[in-house]
């Protein structure tokens, strides 16, 4: 059985999403309460009611993708390479290919987290400034390491460098690895 601790984590987590997410995640949070509060204590389920804890406003909305969000999910989920066309912070058109691997729901925008081979670095892309996103072939699994280094900022362990492109430079053929060659990391479009 759940702590009172765990549950009121749960519960705060769930209002989060609650308040930041997108339809899918919308629908998925309120399904999972149900279901959490269909099996709590009669204790338990008093703190659904009263919560003790509860995210902050909820900001001033989100402003609209033009890619769906179901799409990039759709990506990460299937690990697809994205061709993006993208208005960068000083509304200047840029093209990319990036490796989308997360989704980020903050106060008032939406980011997709992916390894961008034009800049050979992990970036966060706002998604109501991606206006194109076309699916291409897959990318090799991303190493939970690398991941872990760019959450932390930490360098992966056992590596002399301490930057997440250098930790990162493993995929790329031009440092003599596995990638396949028609995708450099940083090579010309």
């Amino acid at each position: 059985m759940l702590s009172e601790d765990e549950i009121e984590a749960v519960l705060l987590g769930l209002r989060y999403v609650d308040q930041r997410g997108d339809a899918i995640l919308t629908g998925a949070a309120a399904s999972a309460l149900a279901k959490i509060g269909a099996v709590l204590s009669p204790k338990a389920q008093a703190a659904l009611a009263m919560p003790l804890s509860m995210p902050g406003p909820d900001g001033f909305g989100f402003p609209e993708n033009t890619v769906p969000l179901m799409d990039l999910r759709a990506a990460i989920r299937s690990q697809v390479r994205l061709d993006i066309a993208y208005i960068d912070g000083e509304h200047q058109r840029t093209e990319r290919f990036v490796w989308p691997f997360q989704l980020g729901f903050m106060d008032n925008a939406r980011v997709l987290a992916a390894w961008c081979e034009m800049r050979t670095a992990f970036r966060f892309f706002r998604t109501d400034r991606i206006l194109s996103a076309v699916p291409g072939e897959r990318y090799p699994r991303l190493p939970s390491t690398a991941l872990i280094s760019l959450r932390y900022d930490r360098p992966i362990p056992g590596r002399s460098s301490n930057t997440i492109a250098a930790n990162m430079r493993f995929l790329s053929p031009r440092y003599g690895c596995g990638m396949i060659e028609k995708y450099p990391l940083g090579g010309a479009r």
